[in-house]
């Protein structure tokens, strides 16, 4: 037969015989009819096709002559169909949507392939986000693709060896959480905070992997009189992250240092009696400060230097605050 050359998966061409062993002038066509049938000898894939390389095509049956000629194969010729692989075309590349984790690493990667029929193939390749950080169609490359297996991966080549598809990485969530503070009454006006706490950074990430400025609001802004007042934290700003704030408190207590406030009365007992009427005493009024605020008596004949009983008791309070 003549010579062919078909790429893996294409159907067998027609082959054309020639002749050889004609006698006494005889010459074809003419002497023999009929249609050749051919056998193509080799292995085939999977799929049922003729592998990549040589294959010898011999003469079977299906040619008679009016002159009494036989018919054999050439045994001298061999690999008349030459197998050369099939380009195979990659498509549909896909993967997984994922939650910010602080690197490109992706999963449910895949693609489909133009491959012929059940043959049997295995990929090898690398896969990755474009960069680590939150978007939507974000691109994932595909490099170093290669057929690294399979059965039939002898009759394929690629037509590339990179691909491209696209996923998205949703913010994480944090949490900052504002730090609980307790003062003293001084008499100033609270400012600030008292510094806070984050729970849900991924990787390397920190406090300055987030933009903009921790800065503080709430009734405890300005707040003096002791009571519970609420710290709320605001000011970070991130597209990786979803920032959920949630509120310390601040707690102004009394200023309980009795020894500099409480200098103001001598003794409940001497308090109770003046009360009653039954006794005169003399209450100091130390500010705590070292000054000494002055004497003051009370009693039934306190004099212009008295002070009555709530006046103290007002004293008394004022000096706790």
């Amino acid at each position: 037969p003549s010579s062919s050359t078909v790429t893996y998966g294409d159907s067998l061409p027609s082959f054309t015989a020639t002749y050889t062993g004609y006698v006494n002038g005889d010459a074809s066509p003419g002497i023999v009819t009929g249609t050749a049938v051919w056998s193509v000898g080799g292995s085939q894939s999977t799929s049922g096709n003729y592998i990549v390389g040589g294959h010898d095509v011999s003469y079977s049956s299906g040619l008679t002559s009016s002159l009494g000629y036989g018919f054999q194969d050439n045994a001298g010729s061999s690999s008349e169909l030459t197998v050369n692989p099939k380009a195979l075309t990659l498509g549909s590349f896909t993967a997984n949507n994922k939650t910010y984790d602080g690197n490109t690493t992706v999963t449910g990667t895949g693609f489909d392939d133009d491959r012929i029929g059940s043959d049997v193939l295995s990929f090898d390749y690398t896969a990755a986000f474009e960069d680590k950080d939150a978007g939507t169609g974000k691109t994932v490359n595909y490099t170093g693709i290669t057929i690294s297996g399979g059965e039939d991966q002898g009759n394929y080549t690629l037509a590339a060896h990179t691909g491209i598809a696209t996923a998205t990485i949703t913010p994480a969530a944090l949490t900052v959480t504002a730090n609980n503070h307790t003062k003293a009454y001084d008499g100033s006006a609270y400012s600030g905070g008292n510094g806070v706490s984050f729970s849900g950074f991924v990787g390397a990430d920190n406090a300055g992997s987030l933009g903009g400025m921790l800065s503080y609001s709430g009734t405890s802004q300005g707040a003096k009189q002791t009571g519970t007042y609420t710290i709320v934290p605001e000011g970070y700003i991130s597209s990786n992250y979803i920032i959920n704030y949630v509120d310390g408190t601040l707690q102004i207590t009394r200023n309980l240092n009795t020894g500099k406030i409480d200098n103001a009365i001598n003794s409940l007992t001497s308090i109770q009696q003046a009360i009653n009427g039954t006794q005169e005493t003399t209450v100091r009024t130390d500010t705590g400060t070292g000054n000494s605020g002055g004497n003051f008596a009370m009693g039934p004949s306190a004099g212009s230097n008295s002070i009555d009983i709530f006046s103290m008791f007002k004293l008394i309070e004022d000096r706790r605050q």
